[in-house]
C-alpha cells in the first residue's frame, strides 16, 4: 500500500529527526613521505604510521627549485561524509638533477551510529605537464591487503554499503606522485560516503522569477529521509517572506505571471510552512515502515513585483 502525506503529516516538521551521526577518521598505514632532490642534496619530511588528523600535511620545499605536499582534511554532516587527499608536486629547474615525489599510505574509517545504507564514491581530479608520469591511485577495499583498483580512473568508481554502522568500514588509499626534471604532478582524491535511501526525486516544473532554483531536494542520513532547503531570499535589506507547500498530489494551479513568466504551483496544498525572517531547512523522515511513499514539494515566495515560484519536485520512497 502506498503512504501519502497526509497519512503521515507528523514527518515533516522543523523538528530535528532522531539522531543518526555518521563520522571520518584517518590514519597511516606507513610513514607518509614528502622528498625532494636537488643535485645532490636528498631532504625528506614524513609523518609516522597512526591515527592523523583531518587537516593536516607533510611538506618539502627546497630552495625553490624541487616541491613536494600531502594533505589529507575532511568532515561529516547530515548529507555527507568525506574525506580529501592531495599531492601536489613540482621541479622549477633541470639543472642540477632535481626530483621531487610523495608517497602516502592512508586508511580511511567511515562509521555511523546505526546501520544506514550508503553509497561509498571516489573521485579522482588529476593534472600533470607533458613528460611527467601519471600519478598512482590505488584502492583497498575494506583494507584487506588485496589492492581492488589499481589505478583510479578520472570517472571514479562507486560501490554500495547496505549497512554501514558502528563497526567501522574501511578503505585504503595508497598515493604516488613522482617528478623528474622540469614539471608538475597535481592529484586531488575525494572518498565520499552519502545515503542511499532509495528515492527518486523528479523535477516537475520550472519556477518562475529569479527564485526558479532556490528549492534544494537534499538527501540526509537521518531515518532516510530528504531535507528540504530554501535559503533567505531578500531585495536589498528587506526579506521576502517564503512558503514552503508540500502535498500527497499534483493539484497544478496557475498563479499570476511573474513579469511575463507563466508561474504553476504543482503540489496539493496539505502542508504550508511560512518563514519571513529566515531560511527554510525542513527534514522529512522516509524509513521503511512508511514505504512506498510519494509527496510533492514547491515553495512561492511573496515578492514586491508579485509572486515567484521555485522549481517544484515529486519525492518518491520506494
Amino acid at each position: 500500500m502506498k503512504h501519502t502525506l497526509p497519512a503521515a503529516a507528523t514527518m515533516l516538521s522543523l523538528s530535528m529527526l532522531p539522531a543518526q551521526v555518521v563520522t571520518t577518521s584517518v590514519s597511516a598505514n606507513t610513514p607518509l613521505t614528502a622528498t625532494t632532490l636537488v643535485g645532490s642534496q636528498v631532504n625528506q619530511s614524513s609523518v609516522p604510521a597512526g591515527p592523523l588528523s583531518l587537516g593536516a600535511a607533510v611538506q618539502q620545499f627546497t630552495n625553490g627549485i624541487a616541491n613536494a605536499a600531502a594533505s589529507w582534511s575532511g568532515g561529516a554532516d547530515a548529507q555527507a561524509a568525506l574525506v580529501q587527499l592531495h599531492h601536489g608536486v613540482s621541479v622549477n629547474a633541470t639543472q642540477p638533477p632535481s626530483a621531487a615525489a610523495c608517497a602516502t599510505d592512508i586508511v580511511v574509517e567511515f562509521t555511523a551510529s546505526s546501520s544506514c545504507p550508503v553509497l561509498l564514491e571516489f573521485a579522482r581530479q588529476s593534472w600533470n605537464s607533458a613528460g611527467v608520469a601519471w600519478p598512482t591511485v590505488q584502492i583497498d577495499f575494506g583494507n584487506d591487503g588485496s589492492i581492488d583498483v589499481t589505478n583510479l580512473p578520472l570517472n571514479g568508481v562507486a560501490i554500495e554499503i547496505a549497512d554501514l554502522g558502528p563497526q567501522p568500514f574501511l578503505a585504503r588509499v595508497v598515493m604516488s606522485t613522482i617528478v623528474v626534471g622540469d614539471g608538475f604532478a597535481d592529484t586531488l582524491v575525494d572518498v565520499r560516503v552519502r545515503p542511499d535511501n532509495g528515492l527518486n526525486t523528479v523535477r516537475t516544473a520550472v519556477g518562475c522569477g529569479s527564485a526558479a532554483n532556490a528549492l534544494q531536494v537534499v538527501p540526509i542520513f537521518a531515518d532516510r529521509g530528504v531535507r528540504l532547503d530554501i535559503p533567505l531570499l531578500s531585495i536589498g535589506a528587506a526579506s521576502l517572506p517564503t512558503v514552503l507547500v508540500a502535498g500527497a498530489n499534483a493539484l497544478p494551479q496557475l498563479l499570476p505571471p511573474y513579469q511575463g513568466l507563466p508561474c504553476l504551483l504543482v503540489p496539493s496544498p496539505d502542508v504550508l510552512l511560512l518563514s519571513t525572517t529566515q531560511g527554510l531547512s525542513v527534514p522529512v523522515s522516509l524509513p521503511i515502515g512508511v514505504r512506498p511513499l510519494q509527496f510533492h514539494a514547491q515553495a512561492v515566495i511573496l515578492s514586491p513585483s508579485g509572486l515567484m515560484t521555485t522549481d517544484a519536485f515529486l519525492v518518491a520512497a520506494l
